[in-house]
């Protein structure tokens, strides 16, 4: 969806999400979600530029049917299960930042 919207590119959303965070963490007075933000967001950079090495090596690309319409060739070999190396760090960050907060102790 991001990609239709011409105003807002990655640089911008990025941006966006810095600014909120600072704010967050400025307005809580805990920097512990600028850390976490900023060490997840390279956990997840560095996975999925790996992950994406091993989807390629296992050979887990789209294939297309030639009975489609034609634009759709342009997506041949598009690694299909990339979102995978996004989701499992930013599931960790849950439990990270959980742990935090909601510990009973």
């Amino acid at each position: 969806m991001i990609g239709k919207i011409k105003r807002l590119n990655f640089n911008s959303l990025f941006a966006l999400n810095i600014f909120g965070i600072i704010v967050t963490s400025c307005f809580f007075k805990n920097y512990f979600f600028i850390v976490t933000f900023l060490l997840s967001f390279f956990v997840t950079s560095f996975c999925t530029k790996k992950g994406l090495k091993i989807i390629k090596k296992l050979n887990l690309l789209q294939t297309i049917r030639t009975e489609g319409p034609s634009i759709h060739l342009r997506k041949k070999n598009t690694p299909t299960t990339g979102g995978i190396f996004i989701i499992v760090p930013f599931l960790i960050l849950l439990l990270v930042i959980s742990l935090k907060f909601f510990s009973l102790n």
